[in-house]
């Protein structure tokens, strides 16, 4: 899941539930649309053990919905399941990627192993995991 883009902003949602599934939504913000996540920019989907990346790409077996109120990211199925959203719902926005996690702190999620694992300087990953709820956005 390497990614190799500057981070434009780290965003902080609430966790909805759905029928039983964890619900994560971000609706018209601008920097998902700095970002391309526009209406109907199709994009594809890798859920990995601890966050969920979506990466802009023109073939991507997904798309951005366009609604009345904009741009909007609804994932919300049985694989969303599998993270903790109980702190809510951490997006972190590239130039052409998002990668959601759940709670910031945790066990696996060092400075270290975020820059390796996303593809991204030391710097960086400190700066998500420090910053971590630096924007407050609620629906």
């Amino acid at each position: 899941m390497a990614n190799n883009n500057q981070v434009i902003d780290l965003v902080s949602t609430q966790a909805t539930i759905h029928r039983g599934c964890n619900r994560a939504w971000l609706q018209n913000h601008p920097s998902m649309l700095r970002a391309g996540f526009v209406p109907n920019a199709r994009y594809d989907i890798e859920y990995g053990e601890d966050s969920v990346m979506l990466r802009l790409n023109p073939q991507g077996k997904r798309k951005v919905s366009a609604t009345a109120r904009g741009a909007t990211i609804d994932l919300v199925n049985k694989k969303m399941n599998a993270y903790n959203f109980s702190s809510g719902v951490n997006w972190v926005i590239t130039e052409s990627a998002i990668i959601i996690i759940g709670d910031w702190v945790s066990d696996f999620l060092t400075v270290a192993r975020f820059a390796e694992y996303y593809g991204v300087s030391e710097d960086i990953a400190y700066s998500v995991i420090s910053l971590g709820r630096k924007t407050n956005y609620n629906h």
